[in-house]
């Protein structure tokens, strides 16, 4: 496999596509492809309701890969680290500063009270929680306070609530 980066890792802007809907919200940006075998890589977040708070949201992010079989094309989704092995180290910096520039654009559009990321996969080493931390930092900047919640059964949760006058 050669993955080929599409995104500039200096680049200030890249492109993203935004649907939003009254249940859910979903930005992509597409992060490169395989010159071997065609498959495209794309950053996929999504920001569906969190439905214990009245303008809450959940946050999700993945790798997904398209290909194409038969004329057919499936989609898959890389959740974690030993699922993305091909992106190199540059290619895995690029992935999460696109993971973060769709996040900052779903806040900014849907403009939540809260948001809530939990890990899917129980018991990641420090390092591969960094990613969630630089989302904590991003969401700092953009007026929310982040913080790490009780772990529950080896995932971990943050919540981000959104500074207001009443805060």
């Amino acid at each position: 496999m050669a993955f080929i980066c599409a995104v500039d890792e200096d680049a200030d802007q890249v492109e993203i596509t935004v649907s939003i809907s009254d249940e859910d919200a979903y930005a992509r940006i597409c992060l490169g492809h395989d010159d071997l075998t065609g498959a495209i890589y794309s950053v996929l977040v999504d920001m569906p309701r969190y439905l214990p708070e009245p303008n809450g949201r959940d946050v999700h992010f993945t790798i997904t890969e398209v290909v194409f079989e038969d004329g057919e094309q499936l989609e898959y989704a890389h959740r974690d680290g030993l699922e993305t092995r091909f992106l190199d180290k540059k290619a895995r910096r690029v992935a999460l500063s696109c993971i973060i520039t769709a996040i900052a654009q779903l806040a900014s559009e849907l403009n939540p009270d809260t948001i809530v990321m939990t890990t899917i996969t129980p018991h990641l080493p420090p390092k591969a929680l960094g990613k969630y931390w630089a989302v904590c930092k991003a969401m700092n900047e953009m007026g929310y306070v982040a913080r790490r919640d009780s772990p529950f059964h080896g995932t971990q949760i943050w919540i981000m609530n959104r500074i207001t006058d009443e805060t």
